[in-house]
């Protein structure tokens, strides 16, 4: 995938920015949005399901992983399309920590498994794409349905270097800091509001800790970009201007130093040998045991489902804390993906659920779509529904300041680019040599930059 289409995968995010400006609660701005609905999603949903002739009903699979079977909006959201479609959807659960999906996932794949949807992150999507293991080209898959893709996400389809689409982006997600308020409150702590910085967030954090009552002040789960916080929030896209890795760009190693610390220094949240034994996932926060997490705004969807994830305790959420050192401090965002499985037997009917979940899941799950044409009353409409689902407990205006009214603009939250998922996995890889001990900082980082180069030149070699 070439360097000058990474950003295309947070350009709705930039959209989305641009229309949160809209979001406030006042009746003006209400009506002003629904006059722009008519063109909507709605529109476009109903565009996918038309046809010619209606084939017969087959069963689909999708693969998702254990919180995402567990979820309960997510299982509403394919039932609904179910009963629009007349096919079956079922989930192909993906057991176990959630760090172990993407190799679990890559195996079923290399063995031949044919089920029938891979949902996925942006990173995972764009490897299974460069690898051949989706389907190539879904243009004539949609175009039997009468769903217009390009008209629909624009810029954030993924595509080759033909320009050819091999997976669709589903929703459009973006980090904060969710807090338990009951933690805060036991503990006399003040609610934390923005601007705050990284630094307000480690004292705030040291408050709350209590290892008696066995509550840590924050987790933030071990994913591969809690290794380059500080250096996504910069702006850094992890390449140079030649195409080698920035990995020896001072703010790599400054990121991984900060998230290691949070455990082995200020104690404030699980160390890496305790999440691996409890096989915390990100469901730990609803445990009630931990006072802030910073995460994506994809966990909405685990915070309404009460469920699955009952609790005796009310949630806030406030703005990402920015590094006081940094001059433009950017708020992290990506997309997803969905694409069919180069092995799968109903390509067409997963072409058609894909058109569906892409302009639909949204709304069930609470989520910020990522449609390119998408309008100021969808996002309203999610913000009113999360208000709703957490029984006002995080308002509009809650949300509105969180992930618009913050100051900030917006950077992808991983490393894309030609390497991707050979980025993600020798910084996970050479993240935990560090902060075991097998290596030190300045040996993680080198081998970090060096295995990268190597990846970038095989990349480009065989891409020539």
């Amino acid at each position: 995938m070439k360097m000058r289409r990474i950003l295309a995968f947070i350009i709705s995010a930039c959209l989305m920015l641009s229309l949160l400006a809209g979001c406030g609660s006042n009746t003006e701005k209400e009506a002003d949005s629904k006059a722009d609905s008519g063109t909507g999603t709605a529109s476009t949903s109903e565009e996918s399901k038309t046809a010619e002739t209606k084939p017969e009903p087959v069963t689909l699979t999708v693969f998702v992983d254990t919180v995402q079977a567990q979820d309960q909006n997510l299982r509403k959201a394919f039932d609904d399309y179910e009963k629009i479609s007349g096919n079956k959807v079922e989930f192909n659960e993906i057991l176990g920590p959630i760090q172990e999906v993407p190799q679990k996932r890559d195996i079923a794949l290399m063995s031949g498994d044919t089920t029938d949807i891979i949902r996925c992150n942006a990173i995972e999507g764009i490897n299974y794409g460069t690898a051949k293991m989706v389907e190539g080209d879904l243009k004539p898959y949609f175009e039997k349905i009468g769903f217009d893709a390009e008209k629909t996400f624009g810029d954030t389809l993924y595509k080759d270097k033909d320009g050819k689409i091999f997976g669709v982006p589903t929703i459009a997600t973006f980090w904060a800091v969710f807090y338990n308020k009951k933690i805060f409150d036991e503990a006399n702590v003040p609610y934390p509001k923005a601007p705050w910085t990284w630094d307000d967030y480690i004292e705030t954090a040291k408050k709350l800790t209590d290892p008696s009552k066995g509550i840590y002040g924050s987790y933030m789960p071990l994913y591969d970009n809690m290794f380059y916080i500080k250096a996504s929030m910069a702006g850094l896209s992890g390449y140079k201007e030649d195409g080698t890795s920035d990995y020896d760009n001072p703010l790599f190693k400054e990121s991984m130093l900060f998230y290691h610390e949070l455990s082995a220094v200020h104690k404030i949240q699980p160390s890496w040998a305790e999440q691996q034994i409890k096989k915390m996932t990100s469901t730990y926060f609803l445990s009630g045991k931990c006072g802030m997490m910073f995460i994506s705004s994809w966990y909405f969807s685990a915070i309404s489902d009460l469920e699955t994830y009952p609790r005796d305790w009310e949630i806030g959420v406030v703005a990402t804390p920015t590094f006081k050192d940094l001059k433009e401090n950017k708020n992290l965002a990506i997309c997803d993906f969905h694409g069919i499985n180069i092995n799968s037997k109903n390509k067409q009917a997963a072409a058609d659920f894909i058109a569906w979940v892409s302009t639909n899941e949204y709304k069930y799950r609470n989520q910020f779509p990522a449609m390119a044409n998408v309008q100021k009353s969808d996002v309203e409409d999610v913000f009113k529904s999360i208000e709703e689902s957490t029984n006002g407990q995080i308002t509009v205006d809650d949300l509105y300041n969180a992930y618009y009214n913050n100051g900030m603009g917006v950077a992808s939250e991983k490393i894309l680019g030609p390497i991707a998922s050979q980025y993600s996995a020798i910084i996970k890889a050479e993240g935990e040599n560090f902060i075991t001990g097998a290596k030190t900082l300045d040996q993680a980082i080198a081998d970090i930059k060096a295995k990268a180069d190597e990846a970038i030149e095989q990349a480009t070699e065989s891409n020539k």
